[in-house]
């Protein structure tokens, strides 16, 4: 299994406190990528310190543009230094925990969901229309954790189904015609 969290903030942590995801991590069946919404120094050594306490002997591995610590052969927890990656790194996960929903807002949903991922957040969607529309589009490809510990049941359930990809291919396909539309107007005028 893997998990992408993107976005993250220290307040979305909460759903990495349960035993058996640690354990997971631990084993290396379950493969975690952080990616921190706020990637200034302080803020993500700040993260960085938080996660070392959290994950106790879990090795935690820095990536950056210029260095890694990585080494794949080892099970751990690795934090991405290194920001306009997030879109790409979506397309590499069948889930992404999104953050902020369990501080002020979501960030953005319909990206790792175009993407093809399963999507989780926190319960802060007031000002997040993107949710709503998966939420209508796809309400089982959207999960909402009201409670942080419930997201690695929630997870393990999921995870033996892959991600639904019908609708959003429609989308995509739609969007595309559009587009395309739209050019030849262009194109006309």
């Amino acid at each position: 299994n893997k998990l992408i969290m993107g976005s993250a903030w220290i307040s979305d942590f909460g759903i990495l406190k349960n035993d058996k995801l640690l354990e997971a991590i631990k084993t290396g069946s379950l493969h975690l990528l952080i990616v921190p919404h706020d990637l200034r120094p302080q803020s993500f050594n700040e993260m960085k310190v938080f996660l070392k306490n959290l994950l106790g002997e879990i090795p935690l591995f820095e990536m950056s543009l210029n260095s890694s610590q990585f080494n794949p052969s080892t099970p751990g927890v690795v934090l991405l230094n290194k920001s306009g990656v997030l879109c790409e790194l979506y397309t590499r996960f069948a889930s992404a925990y999104v953050g902020g929903g369990f501080a002020r807002s979501i960030h953005s949903v319909l990206e790792p969901y175009l993407c093809g991922a399963r999507v989780y957040c926190g319960p802060k969607i007031e000002r997040s229309t993107e949710y709503d529309f998966i939420a209508e589009t796809s309400p089982k490809e959207i999960h909402l954790l009201n409670d942080p510990e419930t997201f690695y049941n929630l997870f393990i359930s999921n995870a033996q189904h892959s991600p639904d990809l019908k609708a959003r291919e429609s989308l995509l396909n739609e969007a595309e015609s559009k587009m395309e539309s739209i050019i030849q107007e262009i194109r006309v005028c």
